[in-house]
């Protein structure tokens, strides 16, 4: 229906409403058509080709012979933020967009950085991931910067886009600007080169539809064409079009992504818009891997279960399996694990353990392992992922069972159980667990136990004379666990220690 896609959030003019507050509603909302009110009633109507009209012919020029309502016609609103862009960017970072913007001349082509890294810079939030977007070639604008400045490159010719490292460590990704369009509903785009106006129309909201001009005579311009600098002042995630939601579904993942992560709302169009997607069901035809992506994605945030929630809140966890839930005991289970990874960031390992699947973890607690199977099938999940993960979720349930069970179990006790197990399960275990004497043991595994090494190596058996075999296992394991009972402290009564409990071998030692 109509009624489902068009703009329910409008600016409006009375009879009397002065032309210069007009032209502000229309040039201000991007506003095609104004409708004029009186006690609530429409009595009339401007629209953008009737202001442009005007204007020419209040100049004294001729109108042109076609007015199009399309595009075209949106002019941006510029603003000087070089300052800004002094004050918060590192002089290297500042310096390698003054060396684009001069090359980008040099070659004859205009040049912007665009994107999240605006966004964030206006919001006074640190963020050096550069996307630039070139009117012209960006891959040869990005072989020369690389060229110029010594750094690695890898093209993606297909998409016109390249990826820059420089040797200060700097990333920057190049593109050239271009329009995507879909054949269908949550279709993967098809791109055509463009201009950095169509660019930004492409994106997905307002808020990262800005770009700053780098040429050196534009250099720190601020290019506004959909609004993205009243939103960011209103704090609000807008879509650019009201079809958005139809042609990327995974916008939505998105818009609620960074509504918790930059503290943003929906806007309130852009909500309905939001509602309509769900009711149409359009999920359905998502791949499972691109929705398993967005899910990753999600569960990576600094506050997984916030956008997790929104899901709920728009009837989205369906899409994954009916009987996933956010509610209050799922949200004190993500309190604990967050409290758990923070308190593991701090131990400096150096483990790497994936904070997705811990979350994914939280998020499965309350299914069966009938329903996670279909959920894993759902996202399309090798076999031998879902046969570990079923796996690992067992052995970590079956661990705080059995450590709640027994109170009575020695540091190599606790070592040989837990030790098979991969850190993102532990750290899962040590969330869901309830129980101070679990996480107590937990604990002295990843502190005192899991550390433990033993001195000797296969080398110095065999100059023991005991020759390779299955008896190396053995020796090895005993020798473990005697370290971690505290029974061996040095590699001299690590020796000692084989010498009087395995049999001596037939020819000498020599240690």
């Amino acid at each position: 229906p109509v009624q489902d896609y068009m703009s329910s959030e409008f600016a409006a003019a009375h009879p009397r409403t002065t032309l210069s507050k007009v032209q502000d509603l229309i040039v201000g909302n991007n506003q095609r058509f104004l409708p004029v009110l009186e006690r609530d009633k429409l009595v009339g109507a401007i629209t953008r080709t009737d202001l442009l009209r005007w204007l020419y012919i209040s100049a004294n020029r001729p109108p042109p012979a076609l007015f199009e309502q399309d595009l075209s016609l949106i002019q941006p609103r510029k603003k000087w933020i070089l300052q800004l862009m002094e004050e918060r960017l590192p002089p290297g970072v500042l310096t390698l967009l003054k060396k684009i913007g001069q090359k980008a001349e040099e070659m004859g082509f205009q040049v912007y950085a665009v994107g999240g890294f605006v966004r964030d810079l206006i919001l006074r939030c640190e963020n050096y991931d550069i996307d630039v977007v070139v009117e012209g070639d960006g891959i040869r604008l990005a072989q020369a910067l690389a060229q110029e400045e010594k750094g690695a490159i890898q093209v993606h010719k297909k998409f016109g886009t390249a990826t820059l490292i420089f040797p200060q460590g700097h990333q920057l990704d190049v593109a050239t600007a271009r329009l995507e369009y879909y054949d269908h509903p949550a279709a993967l785009p098809r791109v055509e080169h463009s201009s950095i106006k169509l660019d930004l129309f492409r994106r997905d909201f307002t808020v990262n539809a800005l770009a700053i001009h780098l040429q050196p005579r534009h250099f720190g311009e601020l290019i506004d064409f959909f609004g993205g600098q009243r939103d960011i002042k209103e704090r609000l995630i807008r879509v650019l079009h009201n079809l958005s939601f139809v042609e990327d579904p995974t916008r939505i993942f998105r818009a609620l992504r960074f509504e918790q992560r930059i503290g943003f709302q929906i806007a309130k169009h852009t909500h309905m818009l939001v509602e309509n997607a769900v009711r149409m069901e359009l999920f359905g035809q998502l791949s499972g891997r691109r929705l398993f992506r967005e899910l990753v994605l999600c569960l990576t945030e600094g506050k997984p279960f916030a956008v997790i929630k929104r899901l709920r809140d728009y009837g989205m966890l369906k899409i994954f399996h009916p009987k996933l839930k956010a509610d209050r005991v799922a949200e004190n289970l993500f309190q604990r694990l967050e409290s758990v990874l923070s308190w593991f960031n701090l131990l400096f390992t150096g483990e790497r353990y994936e904070k997705w699947l811990v979350a994914f973890l939280g998020l499965v607690d309350n299914l069966s392992e009938k329903d996670i199977q279909e959920l894993l099938n759902r996202l399309s999940l090798s076999e031998k992922f879902r046969t570990n993960f079923l796996q690992h979720r067992r052995m970590a349930i079956q661990v705080v069972e059995q450590f709640s069970r027994s109170s009575s179990l020695g540091r190599s006790d606790i070592y040989f159980l837990l030790n098979p197990l991969p850190t993102d399960f532990l750290l899962y275990a040590m969330g869901k667990t309830e129980s101070e004497e679990v996480k107590k043991a937990l604990s002295l595994y990843f502190t005192g136990l899991k550390p433990t090494r033993v001195s000797l190596r296969g080398q110095d058996l065999s100059r023991m004379g005991y020759a390779p075999g299955p008896i190396y296992a053995e020796i090895f394991q005993d020798l473990l666990r005697a370290r971690l009972d505290g029974k061996l402290h040095s590699r001299q009564e690590e020796v000692e220690y084989v010498q009087q409990k395995f049999a001596k071998p037939d020819r000498p030692l020599r240690v």
